[in-house]
């Protein structure tokens, strides 16, 4: 049998990999976006083409995501060009994934991408909140209620 996520996937490197995915689960956490500058400069890539590298390792989380049946974390990347909404690449790459049918840049798109910042941050609030120390450093979990991070355009979505 293939393991299609290997043969989709394109080899990004496994510290890249990996850095990205918790990046992109903290975020999904919090209910933060990220641009594709601040996640190259969180990621601390460096120069030439970090923006360009950072697509592409966001098109291979996408793939590894819909592989295993999981909302696409990549969702929570957005462009400072248009704001609120990932870059035309995010769109190409769900076409070519067969989960989007659209205009990259029509209403289609952004209510796509509002249905799967639904999905992340619903999947993502039901995994283990990270722990926190207290007053009395004892460990807790945080409460999702106690997270007011703004969630982007979703909210009445």
């Amino acid at each position: 049998m293939i393991d299609t996520a290997k043969e989709i996937v394109p080899d990004i490197g496994y510290g890249l990999k990996e850095r990205l995915r918790q990046a992109l689960m903290d975020h999904a956490r919090t209910g933060n976006l990220t641009t594709y500058k601040e996640l190259a400069n969180r990621l601390e890539l460096a120069p030439p083409h970090k923006i360009h590298r950072i697509a592409e390792a966001l098109e291979a989380r996408m793939k590894e995501d819909v592989a295993a049946g999981r909302p696409m974390l990549s969702a929570l990347c957005v462009s400072k060009m248009q704001p609120g909404i990932p870059g035309r690449g995010f769109f190409l790459t769900a076409e070519v994934l067969g989960i989007f049918f659209g205009d990259p840049a029509g209403l289609e798109a952004s209510a796509f991408h509002a249905i799967e910042l639904k999905r992340v941050f619903s999947f993502y609030e039901s995994q283990p909140r990270p722990l926190v120390r207290s007053s009395h450093h004892a460990e807790r979990q945080v409460p999702a209620h106690a997270i007011d991070e703004p969630r982007g355009n979703v909210k009445g979505a």
